[in-house]
């Protein structure tokens, strides 16, 4: 059994650097798992308001990179629609309560 380089040691710890400053944000989640026979990482998102996105793909851009660029993107579409979200949110809670009590939302 090899182990890393010390090129490849530094190259990991800064992919590990620049993901912890990209995903830094409250209840925000990267997984990544890399299974033999597979030819690259599934990566798997979860926004600050702990929506899940699977498998992430990019057509154009299949790399790591291009998984990180689809996270990236699907955060900043949150954040665009946070007021939305938010009535969205309300919305479900209150139903959600209405069913607990038996009252009508």
């Amino acid at each position: 059994m090899s182990g890393l380089t010390p090129q490849e040691r530094e190259t990991l710890n800064a992919a590990e650097e620049i993901i912890k400053r990209l995903f830094d944000r409250k209840h925000e989640s990267l997984m990544m798992s890399f299974h033999a026979g597979w030819n690259n990482f599934s990566v798997t998102y979860f926004t600050p308001s702990k929506v899940q996105h699977g498998s992430l793909w990019a057509c154009d851009d299949p790399t790591f990179a291009g998984k990180i660029e689809v996270a990236l993107a699907h955060r900043a579409d949150e954040e665009n629609r946070a007021d939305e979200i938010k009535v969205a949110r309300i919305e479900a809670l209150r139903n959600e309560l209405a069913g607990l009590t038996g009252e009508v939302a």
